[in-house]
């Protein structure tokens, strides 16, 4: 499960795939406190870098038991979490981010087998008890690793807050000789605000992208109805796909797309301190 890290994109702790995890209820209770142990289980699948000297299938399943300790404190949340990939070591991650309106999204970071500090996404959904959460977690690197998860509550506990420092991503300009080209698309999906419990609300864009392969960066503007953001990405091929992180104005946003030379669509997260967006996006190259 554990993604070979070489040169390409590295994601902070971070797609069954190209589905994104419905919310587990309407919200109409109040969001509960996550303070606690979990245990669960991960599956989905590891794309390997299609130039990989590995004489592994280019794209095989992954499959790990978790188990994690949240500490939240109001809308910020940190997660202790321990990943054991089905006959490998076992890994820890380290996440910091945001929790409400029955919702989550973190940063993490871990240390592989070779001293390498990397970073993970992951975004999750739970119950108005508080007891289970599913998600997912995009791992990046040479390789990038997608799966969904699920965790259940086994103790209450009373914890203290650790502020942990994460990790920044990195990308190595890529071989890419392509020259640059747009896209053009649609996002669809729902936002959750932190700060309140109310129903998730829908959210539509139009979306436009712009790429440079010589740098392995692309620009993408998403048109809503509330307004447009331009985000600016860096972004890291495997076979058949592709994952992007990057920032525009105070928020960031991670995406996990699978590829053709012609289109990709799969799963993205615009993120911050107040809000996140989980959507589902399809584009094609004009």
């Amino acid at each position: 499960m554990r993604p070979v890290h070489q040169s390409g994109l590295g994601l902070v702790a971070c797609v069954c795939l190209c589905c994104t995890v419905q919310p587990l209820l309407a919200a109409t209770a109040v969001s509960p406190q996550l303070n606690g142990d979990w245990t669960g289980s991960a599956s989905g699948n590891t794309y390997h870098h299609q130039d990989s000297s590995s004489t592994s299938p280019l794209v095989e399943p992954a499959k790990a038991t978790a188990t994690a300790t949240i500490v939240q404190a109001g809308n910020d949340l940190t997660i202790a979490m321990q990943i054991t990939p089905t006959g490998e070591a076992a890994f820890a991650i380290s996440f910091a981010g945001k929790a409400g309106d029955f919702a989550f999204w973190g940063r993490g970071s871990f240390i592989d087998s070779g001293g390498t500090v990397e970073e993970v996404f992951a975004s999750g959904h739970f119950t108005a008890k508080g007891n289970k959460i599913v998600g997912n977690m995009l791992f990046g690197g040479n390789d990038i690793t997608y799966v969904g998860y699920s965790l259940t509550k086994t103790t209450t506990a009373a914890l203290t807050r650790a502020d942990r420092a994460l990790g920044l991503i990195s990308v190595t300009a890529s071989n890419s000789t392509d020259p640059p080209f747009n896209v053009a698309g649609k996002a669809s999906g729902k936002t959750y605000t932190f700060a309140t419990n109310a129903k998730a609300a829908k959210y539509s864009a139009a979306v436009t992208g712009a790429f440079v392969p010589a740098t392995s960066t692309a620009s993408f503007t998403f048109a809503a109805a509330d307004g447009t953001q331009t985000f600016d990405t860096m972004y890291g091929d495997a076979e058949k796909a592709s994952a992007f992180l990057g920032q525009g104005g105070s928020e960031n946003i991670i995406m996990f797309l699978k590829t053709s030379t012609s289109s990709g669509s799969g799963t993205g997260w615009i993120f911050g301190d107040t809000r996140m967006v989980e959507f589902k996006i399809s584009a094609k190259k004009q």
